[in-house]
């Protein structure tokens, strides 16, 4: 898919953000390490060495290429990653989670 398709599906998801337990077969049994762990399968490595790359008060910003994440995601694992709470911080260009 598409960048610009990857951040409507987010949206068309946006209703489920944190309904982790509709997550079917959730890679680990917290929201935020089966986020990380199903971007990390997804997206090996990602574009930078961390999985957070930013903290503040209210939310962590993850380090994970939007249109590399674009290339490799199904419906299924977007709806799968915003039921983790993961979602997309389109002023910096990057995915987020609340802390």
């Amino acid at each position: 898919m598409t960048k610009e398709a990857l951040l409507e599906t987010f949206a068309r998801h946006g209703g489920e953000c944190g309904m982790f337990h509709r997550v079917a077969s959730p890679a680990h049994l917290r929201p935020d390490v089966c986020a990380f762990l199903m971007l990390d399968q997804v997206v090996p490595g990602g574009s930078r060495d961390r999985m957070i790359v930013a903290v503040d008060r209210y939310q962590i910003w993850l380090g994970v290429d939007l249109a590399a994440l674009a290339a490799v995601a199904t419906d299924d694992i977007v709806r799968d990653l915003v039921r983790c709470g993961v979602r997309v911080n389109v002023a910096e260009d990057s995915l987020a989670m609340l802390v």
